[in-house]
């Protein structure tokens, strides 16, 4: 059986790369959006 504070840090750094990923998303959705102004 894995140690709980084992658990806890693989936890912790699988939220924090879910966090990255969404962040990036986020960015992305952006300057897409600010592009396809531009166009208009």
């Amino acid at each position: 059986m894995y140690n709980i504070y084992v658990i806890e840090q693989l936890t912790k750094m699988k939220v924090e790369e879910r966090i990255t990923e969404v962040q990036h998303r986020y960015k992305e959705e952006k300057s897409k959006n600010t592009k396809n102004r531009r166009k208009e």
